[in-house]
């Protein structure tokens, strides 16, 4: 809808970038059409229908307008303004949409961590069976090429050095006696 001679402007803004790493790009636009849609802006309505009874989805989307607030640096700030007969109606309007937001941020964020989990748990037993089939592929590689094993290699030397000490240890103490 058009706003009346005497309305009001207001503004917020809302940091939607926090959810993206610094390298990740937002399609704003696409952002801001689901800023927009009735999935954001019904349960807005809804609160706001005892104060305001005469609002629909309509209206409020018709009065708000969003844009991507660009400084001297690319932001990922999204500025929301909403067009009211009185700057109290702006300002409650205001921060019932700001909630919205922040609120469906945090359920986007859990949904991506939720999805990225299910991902790494889906790709765990393969990675498992994928390591085991490896670590069979090298003990058969070995076996076929007589290879010994770095660490029982490393073992059976250190028993060797143990037993070769006891023998000088027992040739000295002989020598000695004679």
């Amino acid at each position: 809808g058009q706003c009346p001679a005497g309305a009001r402007h207001q503004r917020g803004q809302q940091d939607i970038g926090s959810a993206q790493s610094s390298s990740t790009t937002l399609d704003y636009p696409t952002q801001i059409q689901l800023l927009l849609s009735e999935k954001i802006l019904l349960p807005v309505v809804e609160k706001l229908k005892p104060s305001y009874p005469q609002i629909s989805y309509g209206t409020l989307r018709g009065s708000l307008t969003i844009r991507r607030v660009k400084e001297q640096s690319e932001t990922k700030i999204l500025e929301v303004q909403y067009r009211a007969a009185s700057p109290l109606e702006a300002k409650h309007v205001l921060n019932l949409v700001s909630s919205e937001y922040i609120q469906y941020s945090l359920s986007e964020r859990q949904t991506n961590v939720r999805r990225a989990v299910k991902f790494v748990d889906s790709q765990l037993p393969k990675a498992k069976t994928d390591v085991r089939d490896l670590e069979s592929t090298l003990q058969t590689f070995r076996e076929n090429n007589q290879l010994i094993d770095p660490t029982t290699l490393g073992s059976q030397l250190g028993t060797q050095m143990s037993t070769t000490k006891q023998a000088e240890l027992t040739t000295k103490v002989k020598l000695s006696k004679d």
